[in-house]
């Protein structure tokens, strides 16, 4: 096989695992918009998730953290088929302290739940909880950036739009000290190219990995796509796009809720990070 048919076969495998994915990871991320005064914008991405029946949205604390320290109010949208409508976002938020994980959790009651029924939610069973290096593979940032969604005026249709963007793992060679707040044992590092949009309003979606090489499964199988990172950053200079890992996430899951403790561990085994403290 020359190098020419090589790249044609890699470029039909990610075109089919892209076809494949895309449909199941827009049933789990949800746009974020923002009011303040009399503006409305897009303001970042959640992730749908539950333990038990107990349900949550996953942020990123920058983008939860406006209604405490900017006074905003937070939509969601119910992604209805028929017109999506926008639904205050009024649960309890929680926030890891570390500013560098900059991860938040918000509950959301059995009446807001329902109202995102066009929605799915993420189980224990979806997430790549280790904290171990991830493979390399295909690997997706899916989210709202806000230079392509416009909010309308209160009473209009809400149209959003997101990305769902390829990328892949940074190789193990960057100057890791350049990079603010960044972690070896708590983030990732993707990739991303000169032409990519500009990631505002991504904030707090979810970094998926998909195929990997070693494990050569095509046609795709969705049971191989695990969701392992929520997004809190990227380095514009460095051209990188930073994940928090999900062991974070229920780390303070734990401390927010702990008589979930048990079901979690026993899917989990004990989380060893003491980091949304």
């Amino acid at each position: 096989m020359d190098k020419f048919q090589e790249k044609e076969i890699i470029k039909k495998v990610v075109k089919a695992w892209d076809d494949a994915v895309k449909p199941y990871v827009d049933r789990y991320t949800v746009p974020i918009w923002a009011v303040h005064g009399n503006k409305r914008f897009q303001l970042g991405t959640g992730i749908t998730f539950a333990v038990a029946d107990e349900h949550f949205l996953v942020t990123a604390r920058h983008v939860s953290d406006r209604v405490k320290n900017r006074g905003c109010q937070l939509y969601i949208s119910d992604n209805s088929p028929e017109g999506s409508k926008a639904f205050l976002l009024d649960g309890e938020v929680h926030m890891a302290l570390n500013d560098g994980y900059d991860v938040s959790l918000i509950v959301l009651s059995p009446k807001q739940a329902s109202q995102l029924a066009h929605f799915s939610f993420l189980r224990l069973s979806d997430i790549d909880f280790g904290q171990e290096p991830l493979e390399m593979g295909i690997y997706y940032v899916s989210g709202y950036p806000g230079e392509w969604n416009e909010v309308p005026k209160e009473g209009g249709e809400l149209t959003p739009e997101g990305i769902f963007y390829s990328t892949h793992l940074e190789p193990p060679s960057t100057d890791y000290d350049s990079l603010q707040d960044y972690r070896r044992d708590v983030h990732i590092l993707l990739v991303y190219s000169e032409g990519a949009p500009d990631w505002h309003g991504i904030s707090g979606c979810g970094i998926w990995r998909a195929w990997q090489p070693e494990k050569k499964k095509y046609p795709p199988e969705l049971e191989q796509v695990k969701l392992v990172a929520v997004e809190t950053c990227f380095y514009e200079k460095s051209k990188l796009i930073r994940g928090t890992r999900w062991a974070v996430v229920l780390e303070l899951l734990i401390k927010t809720c702990p008589y979930l403790r048990r079901p979690i561990e026993v899917h989990t085994g004990p989380l060893k990070i003491d980091s949304a403290s």
